[in-house]
């Protein structure tokens, strides 16, 4: 129940940038699993493509935080501010660490599907 908490946490942290990271990741990841199974030169170009925008809706995500924390600093009390923007920055570049966390994965799973077809074919008969 605790990881389940932590997600959660960590979701609810990172705002709603976590959405479109996560889908577009999930997307990319499901693909390269796909080319793991069924090696395929034309998916390797979407994969790459899905993993490039999972970054970039993480850092979007992030940056969207840093101003929002920005904007709502100023309305904190003095004493208070470096604290509340330290936080407001860490829970913003959870978008960044979900997005590179997919990322890595996508580009270990993708990079079997990619070795696949030459390790078949280093296996195959001369004719």
């Amino acid at each position: 129940m605790d990881l389940i908490h932590a997600i959660g946490s960590f979701y609810r942290e990172g705002g709603i940038g976590m959405f479109p990271t996560t889908l577009l990741g999930l997307g990319a990841l499901a693909l390269a699993v796909r080319h793991v199974v069924r090696p395929s030169p034309e998916r390797e170009a979407t994969i790459r493509g899905l993993t490039l925008a999972t970054v970039a809706a993480g850092a979007l995500g992030a940056i969207m935080g840093f101003v929002a924390t920005f904007r709502f600093v100023q309305h904190v009390p003095v004493g208070e501010q470096g604290a509340t923007t330290m936080l407001g920055l860490s829970e913003s570049l959870h978008n960044l660490e979900l997005a590179l966390a997919l990322a890595v994965l996508v580009l270990m799973v993708g990079s079997f599907g990619a070795m696949r077809p030459r390790r078949l074919a280093n296996l195959s008969v001369p004719g």
